[in-house]
């Protein structure tokens, strides 16, 4: 299994905005965009299978040639996370030439776990899951069960990063 490219970087933060503002102009970031809830255009939205809202309160820019996606939860299992282990990043999201099955399988036998969030709404076309292997790699891994744009902003068109080959 090969991951292509680097879709995204993101952390779970505890104020959004003061997160993006500090990124902006302290250290240059281009302007995110932030929205105060997705909830309104996923009402469909489910949580491994389960209805649930999507209670986020979210940035976006992109930056570097990849996505950052700052998220600061107000419920559900991102809002645990934070509560737990605080502010940080939370995962990368990649592109891999791997199926979804596929992916899943070999991160279940990396980490001995399922998957550990798959988020869906069928209305905007999202798949997504994340993957906890922070114990074997330091992070969760984040893929999407679709070949589609993502629906809230997802970056694609950037050149793949260079790859090192023998």
């Amino acid at each position: 299994m090969t991951v292509n490219r680097l879709l995204q970087i993101c952390c779970i933060v505890d104020d959004v905005d003061k997160a993006c503002k500090i990124l902006t102009e302290t250290y240059g970031f281009p302007k995110f965009d932030i929205t105060d809830s997705l909830e309104s255009n996923m009402k469909d939205y489910t949580i491994n299978g389960q209805p649930a809202p999507l209670d986020n309160k979210a940035g976006f820019c992109v930056a570097f040639g990849l996505e950052w996606e700052l998220i600061e939860p107000r419920s559900g299992p991102l809002k645990k996370w934070l509560d737990e282990r605080g502010p940080g990043i939370h995962h990368l999201a990649v592109l891999t030439d791997e199926t979804y099955e596929g992916f899943a399988k070999t991160a279940k036998e990396l980490s001995g776990k399922d998957v550990w969030l798959n988020g869906k709404s069928a209305s905007v076309g999202m798949d997504y899951s994340y993957f906890d292997l922070t114990k074997e790699i330091g992070m969760f891994l984040e893929v999407y069960n679709e070949d589609r744009d993502h629906p809230v902003g997802f970056f694609r068109d950037t050149p793949p990063d260079p790859v090192h080959k023998d």
